[in-house]
């Protein structure tokens, strides 16, 4: 499933330190929250902890921002493309 999982890490390191700084500047709203439960329900379903990855914790963080869900694409993109 699209934002969950990593091949490299048992938890994607950048999830904590975006959701650390949402925390601390109060943006971490609705959609963080959804992508909570979702990563709690998908776990319980396959039976073993399945993180979040950067694609997820950005995709909800944009939302819970109020941007428009179609400029995600773009911005997930940027750094993929630079590199």
């Amino acid at each position: 499933i699209h934002g969950f999982g990593h091949p490299q890490h048992d938890a994607d390191p950048r999830v904590a330190a975006l959701r650390s700084v949402a925390d601390e500047q109060g943006v971490s709203g609705v959609y963080c929250a959804l992508l909570d439960a979702i990563q709690a329900a998908l776990s319980e379903s396959v039976g073993r902890h399945l993180p979040m990855n950067i694609d997820g914790i950005s995709a909800a963080l944009l939302l819970d921002l109020g941007l428009d869900p179609r400029t995600a694409r773009p911005i997930l993109m940027a750094p993929r493309v630079l590199g």
